[in-house]
């Protein structure tokens, strides 16, 4: 629940987005969950994206995630050909969250 709580939005109040992230989570064994977070935490590679992508590299986020909006991808990004895309007021989970926004910006991105 806990986790839940921080991967949905408070502002989205979207319990159905609340309840499909949580039952996600759930559906993990803990032992599986902790050991992708352990793994995350002890990842030191760094990957130059500007030399890994050859096209332009879109960055879509939630205004409100409690990772980042994506803005540090951006600029460590410098001048390759990058878009950032943010969508209001959700968070981490925004394509549970709020699927008919990621869907105009990827329709965007498309263009």
């Amino acid at each position: 629940n806990q986790l839940a709580d921080v991967l949905v939005t408070k502002p989205s109040g979207n319990p159905v987005a609340r309840a499909m992230i949580r039952a996600l989570i759930l559906a993990q064994t803990v032992e599986g969950y902790t050991g992708n977070i352990d793994a995350l935490a002890d990842w030191t590679e760094t990957i130059d994206l500007k030399a890994k992508f050859k096209g332009p590299i879109r960055i879509i986020a939630g205004s409100l995630d409690v990772f980042g909006d994506g803005s540090n991808l951006v600029e460590s990004l410098g001048d390759a050909d990058v878009q950032h895309h943010n969508i209001p007021g959700v968070g981490h989970s925004s394509p549970v969250e709020n699927p008919e926004a990621l869907a105009k910006v990827l329709l965007t991105c498309l263009q």
